[in-house]
This record gives structure tokens, C-alpha cells and sequence, in this order.
């Protein structure tokens, strides 16, 4: 029996929030007393180190473990936030979607399946590439920003897209809201 919950999260462009809500998701779960693991799959253009403070770190251990350079708790990293864990990259990594098709992706999941309550996966965009869409095999959750900042009609019809093709189910989230914001604006 599986004992964690995976949760990928994505949107169709980038800057859509999709690492602060993997972050913040995490530290609120951990804060809840649940083991989480985030993972940083984004090895296109990486930025959870940087959410996380590991700006001037070294370290970069999702590249490594595709490389075989590490094992699994060596890539793993301790935060500031007790019971938040994560394995992060650091710059981008060449042939990335190539990696992800590998079977290390799938020690990674069950590893993380095995050791925590929660991996949160934190993705490219799948209006860009096809990285989130190899990763929605993992998860129980598939969360897909969307911009109020900006017109979301086509994010959803891509969306609804990918659900019907791929038999993958997306729940939404919508991000970036501020008080004059209407419903109407951008979706009709």
C-alpha cells in the first residue's frame, strides 16, 4: 500500500507561481507535522534553491542523482522548516527530458514514496515542454496554476487538452488575485 501523497504542480507559461506554491504547500504540510520531500524537476531553469535560501550552496544534487553520482539520501537536503526536506538543482541541466524518461525517476518517486507523507514536484511548464506531462505518471495530485494577472483562457483549453488526451486529472488553482480582479475578464 502506497503511503504517500504526490503532488505535481505545473502551469502553461512560466512565473506563474508554480515554486512558490510548491514551497509554501510544503512548509504548511510540515508545519502540520508531515514528513515532505519537494523536489526540484525543473532541470530546465531551476529556481527552488533559491526559494529554499541555498543561493551561495553549492550543492545541486538532482543532476547528480540522474548521473549516478549520488545516492538518494545524499541528494536529499535538510531546511530551515523541520520535516521539510528537498533535492534541488542549481543550474540547468543538459538533456533534462531525456533524464526524466530514465529509471532513476522512478527511484526517486518510490524512495520518496517510502520515506515521507508528501513529495511535492515542482515542474516546467507544460505550454513549454513535455517534462510535467512524463512526471503525471508519479503523482495522486496534478495541480495547474493559473495567472489572474493574465488572460487564462487558453491555459485552460490547453489544459482540458492534456486531461482528455492523456486520461491525466488537473485540479486547478488560480494564483495571483488581487481585489479588482473579475472572473469574467479573463476567461470569457
Amino acid at each position: 500500500e502506497k503511503k504517500s501523497k504526490t503532488i505535481l504542480i505545473t502551469s502553461h507559461s512560466a512565473k506563474e507561481g508554480k515554486t512558490f506554491t510548491a514551497v509554501n504547500l510544503g512548509a504548511i504540510l510540515a508545519m502540520a507535522d508531515r514528513k515532505v520531500l519537494l523536489l526540484d524537476m525543473d532541470l530546465h531553469k531551476p529556481n527552488m534553491h533559491q526559494a529554499l535560501g541555498f543561493i551561495n550552496d553549492e550543492y545541486s544534487g538532482m543532476p547528480a542523482l540522474y548521473k549516478k553520482e549520488c545516492t538518494m539520501k545524499e541528494a536529499i537536503i535538510k531546511t530551515s522548516q523541520p520535516n521539510l526536506d528537498a533535492v534541488i538543482s542549481k543550474s540547468s541541466t543538459s538533456g533534462a527530458s531525456e533524464m526524466l524518461l530514465s529509471d532513476v525517476t522512478k527511484t526517486i518517486m518510490d524512495y520518496g514514496s517510502r520515506h515521507y507523507d508528501y513529495v511535492i514536484i515542482d515542474t516546467p511548464p507544460v505550454g513549454l515542454l513535455s517534462d510535467a506531462m512524463t512526471l503525471m505518471k508519479y503523482s495522486d495530485l496534478n495541480l495547474y496554476l493559473l495567472s489572474a494577472t493574465a488572460p487564462c483562457k487558453h491555459s485552460i483549453s490547453q489544459a482540458t487538452e492534456i486531461s482528455e488526451t492523456n486520461k491525466f486529472q488537473l485540479s486547478f488553482i488560480l494564483n495571483k488575485v488581487n481585489d479588482s480582479w473579475k472572473i469574467s475578464d479573463y476567461i470569457n
